[in-house]
This record gives C-alpha cells, sequence and structure tokens, in this order.
C-alpha cells in the first residue's frame, strides 16, 4: 500500500476502499491494533486482498516492542517461525544465535568479560556455541551469514504462511557488532 495513494493502515475507511494484491506494511508494530468501527487492523488489511486469493503477497515487518500490545508477534505466531541458522565455525552444526540459550549441559550464547570496575574488556565479547560448546567472535560472521540457511521451526496456521524473525546479533560487518550491543545491555 502506498501511503501516498491509499494513506496509511491507520486509516480503516481508505483501506476500505481497495482491492489489493501486494502490501508492504512496514513498521506495522506502530499500527493501531483495532479501531471501534472497524476491528482488527490486520485482519482488516488481509480482506483487502481476498480479490487475489491465490495470488496475492503481504509483507507485515516491523521491530517488536511491547509483547502486550504486539501486532508483529501474532502475525509471526500465525506462520512457520522461520529462524536463520549458521554453521558454527568451531563445529559446523547450524545453530540459531542467541543472547542466551541452554541445551543439555552446555550454556550458549553471548559471552563477554569485565574488569574489576565492571567494565566491558575490549575484545572479550564473543560466542559459545549451544551445540559444541566452542568459542568465537564475530570476526567471521559475514562467512557464516553466507552460508546460512532459515529453517521453519513451527507448523504454519495455514499453508503458505511463512514467518521470519531475526536477531540483530546476525547484523552483517559495516553494522553495530556484538561489542555494541553487549555495551547496550
Amino acid at each position: 500500500v502506498s501511503q501516498s495513494r491509499y494513506s496509511s493502515p491507520n486509516n480503516h475507511k481508505a483501506i476500505r476502499q481497495v482491492d489489493l494484491q501486494y502490501g508492504f506494511f512496514d513498521d506495522f508494530e506502530s499500527v493501531k491494533g483495532q479501531s471501534k468501527e472497524s476491528g482488527d487492523t490486520r485482519k482488516l488489511l488481509e480482506q483487502r486482498f481476498a480479490a487475489y486469493a491465490d495470488t496475492h503477497k503481504i509483507f507485515y515487518i516491523s521491530t517488536p516492542e511491547l509483547k502486550e500490545t504486539s501486532n508483529i508477534e501474532p502475525a509471526y505466531m500465525l506462520g512457520d517461525r522461520r529462524k536463520y541458522f549458521v554453521p558454527c565455525p568451531c563445529c559446523g552444526d547450524f545453530i540459531e544465535l542467541r543472547w542466551s540459550i541452554q541445551n543439555g549441559e552446555i550454556a550458549g550464547g553471548i559471552t563477554y568479560k569485565t574488569d574489576d570496575d565492571g567494565r566491558l574488556v575490549v575484545g572479550s565479547v564473543g560466542y559459545i556455541c549451544q551445540s559444541c560448546g566452542g568459542f568465537f567472535n564475530d570476526k567471521k560472521k559475514h562467512e557464516m551469514l553466507n552460508n546460512g540457511l532459515w529453517k521453519p521451526t513451527a507448523e504454519p496456521s495455514k499453508a503458505g504462511y511463512y514467518s521470519y524473525q531475526i536477531s540483530s546479533l546476525y547484523a552483517p560487518i559495516g553494522m553495530y557488532d556484538w561489542e555494541h550491543y553487549v555495551n547496550l545491555s
């Protein structure tokens, strides 16, 4: 939906006037979830694609905010919940990069050291593989990202409903590194 032509997903009156085959709803988290007159915004939007039942494409893009009022999480949960798995540089197993994860005896995820004053030791940030327990830093992230793959982690609510989630830990070289995110925590 082009905002200039059809307004925004928050303008339910304008949305009811169009049939759509393709919809790209960026920052979907900021859309009001429902209105008194029209009900659920996502359901209203999806009804606008009925004229193209077999060929439509809808994209909801957003960074999640508060779980209790999220628009993007319910849409994600309806799909097959794909995650991006990358090969561990230590063992080769495909893993999902997570801030922290417990896998049996292995506590994996982001790891770092602090000095006696609680400040981050520069260069200490890395990742412990939840599969093998091996340590690596984000210097090989480019290679890992290029060799990764999307895997569904759930059954979708209906055939052809794909949903994707990816963490900032996957940000490519040139964007914020893992050390940046540790400094934010």
